[in-house]
Protein backbone atom coordinates (compact mmCIF):
# COMPACT_ATOMS: atom_id res chain seq x y z
CA UNK A 1 0.00 0.00 0.00
CA UNK A 2 1.11 3.40 -0.90
CA UNK A 3 2.44 5.70 1.85
CA UNK A 4 0.12 9.34 1.13
CA UNK A 5 2.70 11.64 3.21
CA UNK A 6 6.17 9.70 1.16
CA UNK A 7 3.89 10.79 -2.46
CA UNK A 8 2.79 14.44 -1.47
CA UNK A 9 6.38 14.73 -0.16
CA UNK A 10 7.44 14.05 -4.07
CA UNK A 11 4.10 16.38 -5.36
CA UNK A 12 4.99 19.31 -2.92
CA UNK A 13 8.48 19.58 -4.40
CA UNK A 14 7.66 19.56 -8.04
CA UNK A 15 4.39 21.16 -8.82
CA UNK A 16 2.90 24.41 -8.12
CA UNK A 17 -0.47 22.66 -7.44
CA UNK A 18 -1.72 19.00 -7.09
CA UNK A 19 -4.68 17.05 -6.31
CA UNK A 20 -3.59 12.97 -5.09
CA UNK A 21 -6.34 10.39 -3.87
CA UNK A 22 -5.46 6.93 -2.47
CA UNK A 23 -8.19 4.47 -2.96
CA UNK A 24 -7.58 1.02 -1.12
CA UNK A 25 -10.26 -1.26 -2.56
CA UNK A 26 -11.63 -4.74 -1.76
CA UNK A 27 -14.30 -5.23 -3.96
CA UNK A 28 -16.72 -8.76 -3.89
CA UNK A 29 -18.89 -10.11 -7.15
CA UNK A 30 -21.22 -12.96 -6.58
CA UNK A 31 -22.94 -14.06 -10.09
CA UNK A 32 -25.78 -16.56 -9.92
CA UNK A 33 -28.06 -17.63 -12.93
CA UNK A 34 -30.80 -20.76 -12.72
CA UNK A 35 -31.33 -20.14 -9.05
CA UNK A 36 -27.47 -21.25 -7.69
CA UNK A 37 -24.34 -19.08 -7.42
CA UNK A 38 -21.69 -19.68 -9.92
CA UNK A 39 -19.01 -17.12 -9.92
CA UNK A 40 -17.16 -15.42 -7.01
CA UNK A 41 -14.47 -12.78 -7.60
CA UNK A 42 -12.64 -10.43 -5.12
CA UNK A 43 -10.54 -7.70 -6.01
CA UNK A 44 -8.08 -6.29 -3.70
CA UNK A 45 -5.74 -3.30 -4.92
CA UNK A 46 -4.12 0.33 -4.22
CA UNK A 47 -4.58 2.99 -6.80
CA UNK A 48 -3.54 6.83 -6.70
CA UNK A 49 -4.93 9.06 -9.11
CA UNK A 50 -2.66 11.93 -8.94
CA UNK A 51 -3.62 15.45 -10.92
CA UNK A 52 -1.14 17.78 -10.88
CA UNK A 53 -0.13 21.43 -12.63
CA UNK A 54 2.46 23.48 -13.33
CA UNK A 55 1.07 26.96 -14.45
CA UNK A 56 -1.25 26.35 -16.70
CA UNK A 57 0.09 23.18 -17.86
CA UNK A 58 -1.68 19.83 -16.25
CA UNK A 59 -2.07 16.20 -16.36
CA UNK A 60 -3.84 13.75 -14.66
CA UNK A 61 -2.21 9.83 -14.00
CA UNK A 62 -3.08 6.99 -11.79
CA UNK A 63 -0.25 5.20 -10.35
CA UNK A 64 -0.92 0.74 -9.56
CA UNK A 65 0.01 -0.53 -6.60
CA UNK A 66 4.00 -2.16 -7.19
CA UNK A 67 4.88 0.71 -9.85
CA UNK A 68 7.77 2.76 -8.71
CA UNK A 69 6.51 5.59 -7.35
CA UNK A 70 9.85 8.04 -7.65
CA UNK A 71 10.04 7.00 -11.65
CA UNK A 72 6.26 7.18 -12.03
CA UNK A 73 6.11 11.30 -10.78
CA UNK A 74 9.10 11.87 -12.62
CA UNK A 75 7.54 10.97 -15.68
CA UNK A 76 4.61 12.51 -14.94
CA UNK A 77 6.81 15.58 -14.10
CA UNK A 78 8.47 14.97 -17.90
CA UNK A 79 5.16 14.60 -19.25
CA UNK A 80 3.89 17.94 -17.92
CA UNK A 81 6.42 20.34 -19.58
CA UNK A 82 5.74 19.03 -22.64
CA UNK A 83 1.99 19.27 -22.00
CA UNK A 84 0.29 22.48 -24.11
CA UNK A 85 -1.54 25.07 -21.39
CA UNK A 86 -4.77 24.56 -20.53
CA UNK A 87 -6.98 28.03 -21.26
CA UNK A 88 -9.70 26.82 -18.67
CA UNK A 89 -7.65 25.43 -15.75
CA UNK A 90 -7.78 28.39 -12.65
CA UNK A 91 -6.43 26.41 -10.04
CA UNK A 92 -7.81 24.08 -7.24
CA UNK A 93 -9.79 25.05 -4.45
CA UNK A 94 -7.27 26.21 -1.50
CA UNK A 95 -9.78 27.16 0.90
CA UNK A 96 -10.04 25.17 4.44
CA UNK A 97 -12.31 22.57 4.23
CA UNK A 98 -14.52 20.52 7.02
CA UNK A 99 -15.87 17.25 6.37
CA UNK A 100 -19.23 16.13 7.48
CA UNK A 101 -18.18 12.29 7.59
CA UNK A 102 -20.49 10.21 8.88
CA UNK A 103 -21.07 6.57 8.96
CA UNK A 104 -20.08 3.06 10.54
CA UNK A 105 -16.16 1.90 9.40
CA UNK A 106 -16.82 -1.97 10.57
CA UNK A 107 -20.15 -2.28 8.31
CA UNK A 108 -20.30 -5.36 6.20
CA UNK A 109 -22.56 -6.23 3.05
CA UNK A 110 -22.82 -10.13 3.29
CA UNK A 111 -22.93 -10.33 -0.36
CA UNK A 112 -23.51 -14.06 -0.37
CA UNK A 113 -26.94 -13.34 1.28
CA UNK A 114 -27.84 -10.89 -1.09
CA UNK A 115 -27.32 -13.36 -4.00
CA UNK A 116 -29.53 -15.79 -1.50
CA UNK A 117 -31.99 -13.15 -1.07
CA UNK A 118 -32.37 -11.90 -4.67
CA UNK A 119 -32.87 -15.46 -6.02
CA UNK A 120 -35.21 -16.47 -3.43
CA UNK A 121 -37.32 -13.36 -4.48
CA UNK A 122 -37.26 -13.99 -8.04
CA UNK A 123 -38.34 -17.85 -7.77
CA UNK A 124 -40.74 -16.36 -5.07
CA UNK A 125 -42.51 -14.40 -7.70
CA UNK A 126 -42.49 -17.31 -10.51
CA UNK A 127 -39.55 -16.11 -12.56
CA UNK A 128 -38.70 -19.76 -14.72
CA UNK A 129 -35.27 -18.90 -14.41
CA UNK A 130 -32.79 -15.74 -13.76
CA UNK A 131 -29.82 -14.27 -13.59
CA UNK A 132 -27.88 -11.39 -11.85
CA UNK A 133 -25.01 -10.36 -10.23
CA UNK A 134 -24.17 -8.07 -6.93
CA UNK A 135 -21.14 -6.48 -6.21
CA UNK A 136 -19.85 -5.44 -2.73
CA UNK A 137 -17.51 -2.65 -2.44
CA UNK A 138 -15.41 -1.22 -0.03
CA UNK A 139 -12.97 1.45 -0.12
CA UNK A 140 -10.54 3.55 2.16
CA UNK A 141 -10.74 6.83 0.37
CA UNK A 142 -7.64 9.51 1.21
CA UNK A 143 -6.54 12.78 -0.56
CA UNK A 144 -4.28 14.84 -0.33
CA UNK A 145 -3.86 18.99 -2.06
CA UNK A 146 -1.49 21.42 -0.61
CA UNK A 147 -4.48 22.51 1.42
CA UNK A 148 -6.68 19.85 2.40
CA UNK A 149 -6.56 16.20 3.73
CA UNK A 150 -9.33 14.04 4.31
CA UNK A 151 -10.26 10.25 4.61
CA UNK A 152 -13.27 7.92 4.91
CA UNK A 153 -14.64 4.36 4.03
CA UNK A 154 -16.69 4.63 1.37
CA UNK A 155 -18.90 1.19 1.50
CA UNK A 156 -21.58 -0.07 -1.16
CA UNK A 157 -23.31 -2.50 -2.78
CA UNK A 158 -25.87 -3.01 -5.75
CA UNK A 159 -27.26 -5.49 -7.09
CA UNK A 160 -29.60 -6.57 -10.70
CA UNK A 161 -31.64 -9.29 -11.29
CA UNK A 162 -33.30 -10.27 -14.72
CA UNK A 163 -35.56 -13.00 -14.71
CA UNK A 164 -37.32 -14.82 -17.22
CA UNK A 165 -41.06 -16.31 -17.96
CA UNK A 166 -41.46 -18.21 -21.47
CA UNK A 167 -40.06 -15.37 -24.04
CA UNK A 168 -40.57 -12.49 -21.44
CA UNK A 169 -38.29 -10.83 -19.33
CA UNK A 170 -37.97 -8.29 -16.34
CA UNK A 171 -35.04 -6.44 -14.73
CA UNK A 172 -35.06 -4.91 -11.42
CA UNK A 173 -31.68 -3.19 -9.71
CA UNK A 174 -30.91 -1.32 -6.38
CA UNK A 175 -28.35 -0.17 -4.32
CA UNK A 176 -26.94 1.11 -1.04
CA UNK A 177 -24.64 3.15 0.80
CA UNK A 178 -22.98 3.37 4.32
CA UNK A 179 -26.56 5.08 5.77
CA UNK A 180 -29.05 1.93 3.91
CA UNK A 181 -29.74 -1.41 3.85
CA UNK A 182 -30.45 -2.95 0.59
CA UNK A 183 -33.55 -4.90 0.20
CA UNK A 184 -32.05 -8.40 -2.65
CA UNK A 185 -34.91 -10.00 -2.02
CA UNK A 186 -37.45 -7.24 -3.26
CA UNK A 187 -35.27 -6.35 -6.04
CA UNK A 188 -35.14 -10.00 -6.83
CA UNK A 189 -39.54 -10.34 -6.40
CA UNK A 190 -39.60 -6.89 -8.56
CA UNK A 191 -37.70 -8.08 -11.88
CA UNK A 192 -40.27 -11.17 -12.34
CA UNK A 193 -43.09 -9.42 -11.12
CA UNK A 194 -42.81 -6.82 -13.67
CA UNK A 195 -43.47 -9.49 -16.29
CA UNK A 196 -46.79 -9.28 -17.58
CA UNK A 197 -48.99 -11.92 -19.37
CA UNK A 198 -50.56 -9.92 -22.46
CA UNK A 199 -50.47 -10.87 -25.96
CA UNK A 200 -47.06 -10.01 -27.84
CA UNK A 201 -47.28 -7.57 -30.83
CA UNK A 202 -44.55 -5.84 -33.02
CA UNK A 203 -44.63 -1.79 -31.87
CA UNK A 204 -46.07 0.72 -33.61
CA UNK A 205 -44.09 3.69 -34.10
CA UNK A 206 -45.81 7.38 -33.26
CA UNK A 207 -45.99 9.70 -30.05
CA UNK A 208 -47.38 8.27 -26.94
CA UNK A 209 -47.80 9.39 -22.96
CA UNK A 210 -45.61 7.16 -21.94
CA UNK A 211 -44.26 5.71 -18.34
CA UNK A 212 -40.85 5.52 -17.38
CA UNK A 213 -40.13 3.17 -14.97
CA UNK A 214 -37.25 4.36 -12.41
CA UNK A 215 -34.50 2.20 -14.92
CA UNK A 216 -35.60 3.62 -17.75
CA UNK A 217 -35.53 7.15 -16.47
CA UNK A 218 -32.21 6.76 -15.13
CA UNK A 219 -30.93 5.16 -18.35
CA UNK A 220 -32.34 8.36 -19.99
CA UNK A 221 -31.78 11.05 -17.32
CA UNK A 222 -27.94 10.15 -16.00
CA UNK A 223 -27.06 9.60 -19.70
CA UNK A 224 -28.01 13.43 -20.33
CA UNK A 225 -26.84 14.65 -17.06
CA UNK A 226 -23.80 15.58 -18.91
CA UNK A 227 -25.36 19.08 -19.79
CA UNK A 228 -25.26 19.87 -16.13
CA UNK A 229 -21.57 20.36 -15.96
CA UNK A 230 -20.24 23.74 -16.13
CA UNK A 231 -17.65 22.12 -18.42
CA UNK A 232 -19.94 20.67 -21.13
CA UNK A 233 -21.82 24.03 -21.43
CA UNK A 234 -18.16 26.21 -21.57
CA UNK A 235 -17.20 23.72 -24.38
CA UNK A 236 -20.69 24.66 -26.53
CA UNK A 237 -21.53 21.09 -25.76
CA UNK A 238 -24.91 21.47 -23.51
CA UNK A 239 -28.29 21.58 -23.96
CA UNK A 240 -28.74 24.34 -20.95
CA UNK A 241 -26.45 26.72 -22.63
CA UNK A 242 -27.78 30.04 -21.39
CA UNK A 243 -30.23 28.59 -19.41
CA UNK A 244 -29.39 29.49 -15.75
CA UNK A 245 -32.78 30.89 -14.15
CA UNK A 246 -35.00 29.89 -17.21
CA UNK A 247 -37.75 27.00 -17.06
CA UNK A 248 -35.92 23.55 -19.09
CA UNK A 249 -38.23 20.95 -17.14
CA UNK A 250 -42.24 20.52 -16.05
CA UNK A 251 -42.65 22.71 -12.81
CA UNK A 252 -43.14 19.35 -11.49
CA UNK A 253 -39.64 18.25 -12.24
CA UNK A 254 -37.29 18.90 -8.99
CA UNK A 255 -33.30 17.37 -10.19
CA UNK A 256 -30.77 17.73 -7.10
CA UNK A 257 -26.95 15.92 -7.51
CA UNK A 258 -27.21 14.52 -3.68
CA UNK A 259 -23.50 13.01 -2.13
CA UNK A 260 -24.60 13.59 0.89
CA UNK A 261 -27.26 10.81 0.87
CA UNK A 262 -25.26 8.12 2.72
CA UNK A 263 -28.37 5.44 1.45
CA UNK A 264 -27.17 5.20 -1.91
CA UNK A 265 -23.75 3.74 -2.88
CA UNK A 266 -22.97 7.34 -5.17
CA UNK A 267 -22.00 9.43 -1.55
CA UNK A 268 -19.04 11.23 -1.38
CA UNK A 269 -17.37 13.71 1.40
CA UNK A 270 -15.42 15.63 -1.00
CA UNK A 271 -14.67 15.98 -4.63
CA UNK A 272 -11.48 15.26 -7.04
CA UNK A 273 -9.77 18.54 -5.07
CA UNK A 274 -10.84 18.31 -2.03
CA UNK A 275 -13.67 20.62 -1.79
CA UNK A 276 -16.40 19.16 0.48
CA UNK A 277 -19.32 17.47 -1.37
CA UNK A 278 -23.00 19.41 -0.70
CA UNK A 279 -26.82 18.67 -2.15
CA UNK A 280 -27.01 20.80 -5.13
CA UNK A 281 -30.55 21.97 -6.61
CA UNK A 282 -29.58 21.56 -10.14
CA UNK A 283 -33.50 22.24 -11.29
CA UNK A 284 -36.01 23.28 -8.93
CA UNK A 285 -39.68 23.23 -9.94
CA UNK A 286 -38.49 23.21 -13.70
CA UNK A 287 -36.25 26.28 -13.50
CA UNK A 288 -32.17 25.42 -13.89
CA UNK A 289 -30.52 26.54 -10.92
CA UNK A 290 -27.19 26.15 -11.34
CA UNK A 291 -24.46 24.33 -13.51
CA UNK A 292 -22.18 21.64 -11.56
CA UNK A 293 -18.73 23.23 -10.85
CA UNK A 294 -15.17 22.61 -10.05
CA UNK A 295 -12.96 25.90 -8.65
CA UNK A 296 -11.47 26.46 -12.15
CA UNK A 297 -15.31 26.51 -13.79
CA UNK A 298 -16.69 28.41 -11.15
CA UNK A 299 -13.90 31.00 -11.43
CA UNK A 300 -14.39 30.99 -15.05
CA UNK A 301 -17.62 31.69 -14.67
CA UNK A 302 -17.92 34.35 -11.81
CA UNK A 303 -19.38 31.90 -9.54
CA UNK A 304 -18.42 29.52 -6.70
CA UNK A 305 -17.46 25.54 -6.76
CA UNK A 306 -20.44 23.17 -6.14
CA UNK A 307 -18.01 20.72 -5.24
CA UNK A 308 -18.48 18.26 -8.22
CA UNK A 309 -14.42 18.46 -9.56
CA UNK A 310 -13.67 16.69 -11.79
CA UNK A 311 -11.08 19.15 -11.92
CA UNK A 312 -11.31 19.51 -15.20
CA UNK A 313 -14.53 18.60 -16.41
CA UNK A 314 -17.27 18.78 -13.30
CA UNK A 315 -19.51 15.45 -13.03
CA UNK A 316 -22.62 14.51 -10.77
CA UNK A 317 -22.27 12.05 -7.65
CA UNK A 318 -25.70 10.76 -7.14
CA UNK A 319 -28.62 12.38 -9.08
CA UNK A 320 -32.09 12.01 -7.61
CA UNK A 321 -35.62 13.16 -9.08
CA UNK A 322 -38.10 14.69 -6.41
CA UNK A 323 -41.31 12.17 -5.92
CA UNK A 324 -44.76 13.02 -6.78
CA UNK A 325 -47.94 12.46 -5.37
CA UNK A 326 -49.24 9.31 -8.00
CA UNK A 327 -48.94 5.72 -7.26
CA UNK A 328 -48.21 3.51 -10.20
CA UNK A 329 -51.71 2.08 -9.94
CA UNK A 330 -53.28 5.34 -11.05
CA UNK A 331 -51.06 6.24 -13.45
CA UNK A 332 -51.58 3.00 -15.84
CA UNK A 333 -55.51 3.24 -14.64
CA UNK A 334 -55.52 6.99 -15.56
CA UNK A 335 -53.81 6.49 -19.39
CA UNK A 336 -56.37 6.42 -22.33
CA UNK A 337 -53.50 5.21 -24.59
CA UNK A 338 -49.92 4.41 -24.19
CA UNK A 339 -46.66 2.69 -22.87
CA UNK A 340 -45.08 1.81 -19.79
CA UNK A 341 -41.51 1.13 -20.39
CA UNK A 342 -39.32 -0.70 -17.63
CA UNK A 343 -36.27 -0.67 -19.06
CA UNK A 344 -34.02 0.45 -22.01
CA UNK A 345 -29.76 0.61 -22.76
CA UNK A 346 -27.57 1.46 -25.83
CA UNK A 347 -28.29 5.12 -25.27
CA UNK A 348 -26.51 7.10 -27.87
CA UNK A 349 -26.36 10.66 -28.88
CA UNK A 350 -26.92 12.30 -32.13
CA UNK A 351 -26.71 15.54 -31.14
CA UNK A 352 -25.31 16.40 -27.64
CA UNK A 353 -25.61 20.12 -27.97
CA UNK A 354 -29.36 19.63 -28.94
CA UNK A 355 -29.73 16.56 -26.83
CA UNK A 356 -31.00 14.82 -29.29
CA UNK A 357 -30.47 10.78 -28.41
CA UNK A 358 -32.42 7.33 -29.19
CA UNK A 359 -32.30 4.14 -27.15
CA UNK A 360 -33.55 0.57 -27.01
CA UNK A 361 -36.14 -0.51 -25.07
CA UNK A 362 -36.27 -3.73 -23.17
CA UNK A 363 -37.28 -6.03 -20.56
CA UNK A 364 -40.97 -5.17 -20.80
CA UNK A 365 -42.73 -2.11 -23.24
CA UNK A 366 -46.52 -2.67 -22.49
CA UNK A 367 -49.51 -0.69 -24.45
CA UNK A 368 -51.75 0.03 -22.42
CA UNK A 369 -55.42 1.29 -23.87
CA UNK A 370 -58.31 2.40 -21.68
CA UNK A 371 -56.21 2.42 -18.41
CA UNK A 372 -55.52 -1.93 -18.82
CA UNK A 373 -52.43 -3.50 -19.86
CA UNK A 374 -53.25 -4.72 -23.48
CA UNK A 375 -49.95 -6.02 -25.46
CA UNK A 376 -46.20 -6.80 -24.74
CA UNK A 377 -44.21 -4.76 -27.58
CA UNK A 378 -41.26 -5.90 -29.61
CA UNK A 379 -38.99 -3.76 -31.98
CA UNK A 380 -39.25 -0.42 -30.88
CA UNK A 381 -36.24 2.72 -30.12
CA UNK A 382 -36.87 6.00 -27.90
CA UNK A 383 -36.28 8.59 -30.71
CA UNK A 384 -36.49 12.03 -28.97
CA UNK A 385 -34.23 14.56 -27.29
CA UNK A 386 -33.28 15.53 -23.39
CA UNK A 387 -35.57 19.08 -23.58
CA UNK A 388 -38.48 17.69 -24.57
CA UNK A 389 -38.21 14.98 -22.33
CA UNK A 390 -37.73 17.11 -19.29
CA UNK A 391 -40.78 19.86 -20.68
CA UNK A 392 -42.81 16.99 -20.84
CA UNK A 393 -43.14 15.48 -17.43
CA UNK A 394 -46.63 15.53 -16.92
CA UNK A 395 -46.58 12.81 -13.75
CA UNK A 396 -44.32 11.57 -10.88
CA UNK A 397 -45.09 8.08 -8.67
CA UNK A 398 -45.03 8.62 -5.06
CA UNK A 399 -42.44 5.43 -4.71
CA UNK A 400 -38.70 5.91 -6.27
CA UNK A 401 -36.27 3.92 -6.41
CA UNK A 402 -32.12 3.30 -5.97
CA UNK A 403 -31.04 2.73 -9.43
CA UNK A 404 -27.68 1.55 -10.80
CA UNK A 405 -27.23 -0.64 -13.71
CA UNK A 406 -23.49 -1.38 -15.31
CA UNK A 407 -22.52 1.45 -17.58
CA UNK A 408 -25.68 2.04 -18.61
CA UNK A 409 -27.83 4.20 -15.46
CA UNK A 410 -25.02 5.49 -12.73
CA UNK A 411 -26.14 5.61 -8.97
CA UNK A 412 -29.59 7.67 -8.94
CA UNK A 413 -32.70 7.58 -7.60
CA UNK A 414 -35.99 8.44 -9.17
CA UNK A 415 -39.58 7.74 -9.62
CA UNK A 416 -42.31 6.60 -11.96
CA UNK A 417 -42.99 9.23 -14.60
CA UNK A 418 -45.26 10.12 -17.34
CA UNK A 419 -43.78 11.91 -20.56
CA UNK A 420 -46.07 12.89 -22.89
CA UNK A 421 -46.01 12.89 -26.18
CA UNK A 422 -42.49 10.47 -26.14
CA UNK A 423 -41.21 9.93 -30.10
CA UNK A 424 -41.26 6.03 -30.69
CA UNK A 425 -39.57 4.68 -33.49
CA UNK A 426 -38.93 1.06 -35.03
CA UNK A 427 -35.64 -0.54 -34.00
CA UNK A 428 -34.67 -1.60 -37.68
Amino acid sequence: MFDLDRVTGYLEKRFDEFSVIMFTNHDEQIRFSNGSRDLHNIWEESVLNVFVARGKRTIMTTIKEGSDLEKSIENLSKRLDQAPENPLFFGINDRKQNYAISGSSDMVFDADNLADQAINGAEDAGSERMAGIVYAMRSRVEIATRYNRGNYDSIGVEAVVRSFKNDRSGQACGHSGIGGKLDAYAIGRRSAEGIRNVERHEGREGRYDVILAPMAAGNILTSGSYAFSAHTVISGLSYLQDMIGKQVASPIVSIYDDPTDTMGMGYRFFDEEGTATQRVPIIDHGSLKTYLHSTSTARYMKTETTGNAGIISPEAWQIEMSAGDRTLDDMISDMHEGLMIMNSWYLRFQDYRNGVFSTVPRDGVYYIRNGEIKEYWDGIRISDSMPSILKNISALSKESEYVKWWNEISPSRFPYMIVNGLNVTKSH
